[in-house]
């Protein structure tokens, strides 16, 4: 069954449901995955749905905010 929302989150009375839902959730599954590996193969090529392109942020940055998350993490092993 497939059912859907509006932008509050709160459902509408219309849904989906048997052999038309499966059908539909397929499509939506694999539409998705297609996107997802578009994304992959050509970084930046999709657009966000809501607020336009995708922010740019450099690489460094990126390590970085990862490296300081790293070193807040709680690691049990790293005594041993």
């Amino acid at each position: 069954m497939r059912q859907f929302a509006h932008k509050d989150d709160t459902s509408r009375n219309v849904y989906f449901g048997g052999r038309l839902g499966a059908a539909y959730k397929e499509l939506t599954c694999k539409f998705g995955l297609m996107k997802i590996r578009r994304e992959a193969r050509k970084p930046g090529s999709m657009p966000w749905i809501k607020g336009g392109p995708r922010p740019e942020q450099p690489v460094s940055d990126a390590r970085t905010a990862a490296r300081q998350y790293a070193s807040r993490t709680v690691r049990p092993w790293a005594g041993l």
